[in-house]
């Protein structure tokens, strides 16, 4: 019994790191789409001052 409950224990905890790790990779992926969304605003904005100046 007493073995059963280590086991099973172990078992979540290795999956709450996963959880953990997934979510982290998650935030990671979600921070570089957000610099790259900035980075494209900022080019389409200077982009867009250029038409408007045209105007």
């Amino acid at each position: 019994m007493l073995s059963e409950n280590n086991h099973s224990r172990e078992k979540e905890e290795s999956l709450v790191t996963l959880k953990k790790i997934s979510l982290e990779s998650e935030q990671i992926q979600i921070s570089l789409i957000d610099t790259q969304t900035k980075y494209k605003c900022k080019r389409t904005k200077k982009g867009s001052r250029k038409k408007s100046s045209a105007l």
